[in-house]
């Protein structure tokens, strides 16, 4: 009489620290890469602003602000594309073989991606910083520059965050992830250009709220939350720009747009045990 030994399930650290490796070698080169020229820029910049020898009105300047998250924002809708590079649904059979539950595999090779982009996101904020102290030391800001708050400095992650759990879900989910990103850029622009067409101003103000209204998408994935206005410096009136950040915007965006994230990111996850 025979049995057949089933192998287990390695432990969850274990396998963590594998998938933390594996999607490493997948990463790196991106990863390396936009540090690298992240770095080179900067550095470029923070050599022109020391060396100036022109009127010190003209002198290069930076003003760090929440909508200086971009970057991450923009790393977090690609990463997810070299993270699972060449491994749509339809090519992921090798998972029957592995001990480790799929749904559990799959969550946690999105959590090992995005761990490696808060990485860079957290080299992002430093030469931010480095960069922010090098003007201020040599030129000073601009007199129309405004103070970055504290937590302005943790809207990069919160930006990376969202874009690269949003665009998680689709790549995760599809064969065909561009398409379904397109279906529903789709699917909010064409009712937008009905809606204007028609002049359905209750339709437009939802739609610019999903958006580009005070918790919209752009405010949680893209740091989007400065107000803009007059600029007053002495009593009179500077310029017109950034004239406040809300803590409340951000937190409040990012809660959402966080959580429809990860709510997607489970429902596709628990979608790949099932199949």
């Amino acid at each position: 009489m025979t049995s057949v030994a089933l192998q287990s399930p390695p432990a969850l650290g274990r396998a963590f620290r594998t998938e933390l490796r594996s999607v490493w070698s997948a990463v790196m080169a991106t990863i390396v890469g936009v540090a690298g020229v992240l770095l080179f820029f900067v550095s470029w910049m923070a050599i022109e602003i020391a060396r100036w020898s022109g009127p010190p009105v003209s002198r290069p300047n930076f003003v760090y602000s929440a909508e200086s998250a971009w970057l991450p924002a923009v790393v977090g809708l690609l990463l997810p594309f070299v993270v699972w590079r060449a491994e749509e649904p339809r090519r992921r059979f090798y998972l029957w073989a592995m001990p480790a539950n799929r749904g559990s595999h799959t969550l946690t090779k999105i959590t090992a991606g995005w761990l490696w982009l808060m990485a860079l996101t957290a080299f992002y904020v430093v030469v931010m910083f480095l960069l922010s102290a090098t003007v201020a030391h040599f030129g000073g800001a601009p007199m129309w520059a405004r103070q970055p708050q504290w937590w302005e400095w943790l809207v990069p992650f919160t930006a990376g965050s969202v874009t690269y759990l949003l665009i998680s879900a689709a790549v995760v989910g599809s064969n065909l992830p561009i398409a379904v990103i397109g279906l529903v850029i789709g699917l909010y622009t064409v009712p937008y250009i009905y809606a204007q067409g028609l002049h359905k101003e209750r339709l437009i103000k939802v739609l610019q709220a999903v958006m580009s209204g005070r918790y919209g998408l752009v405010a949680g994935g893209f740091g989007n939350v400065v107000d803009y206005g007059q600029i007053m410096h002495d009593g009179r009136m500077a310029g017109y720009g950034a004239v406040g950040a809300s803590a409340d915007r951000w937190l409040g965006s990012a809660a959402i747009w966080i959580g429809v994230g990860l709510l997607l990111t489970v429902i596709v996850a628990v979608k790949h045990r099932d199949s």
